[in-house]
């Protein structure tokens, strides 16, 4: 599952290491939730909200 998450993420989060394992860079995050939903059922990651109360943070725009 996560393998799919190289090019469904539409903030490009996540990235192939030269070991071939998937890393996830959150620093673009838009929390939109595609990882939740591809990832989260198989186990291959554990998604949660973000706490309340700052909404999404854009750190480069």
């Amino acid at each position: 599952a996560l393998k799919a998450l190289l090019t469904a993420c539409p903030a490009r989060c996540y990235e192939m290491n030269d070991k071939g394992q998937v890393e996830i860079t959150a620093d673009g995050c838009v929390e939109c939730g595609t990882c939740r939903i591809i990832g989260e059922p198989s186990g291959d990651i554990e998604w949660n909200y973000p706490r309340g109360g700052y909404g999404v943070l854009f750190k480069f725009g």
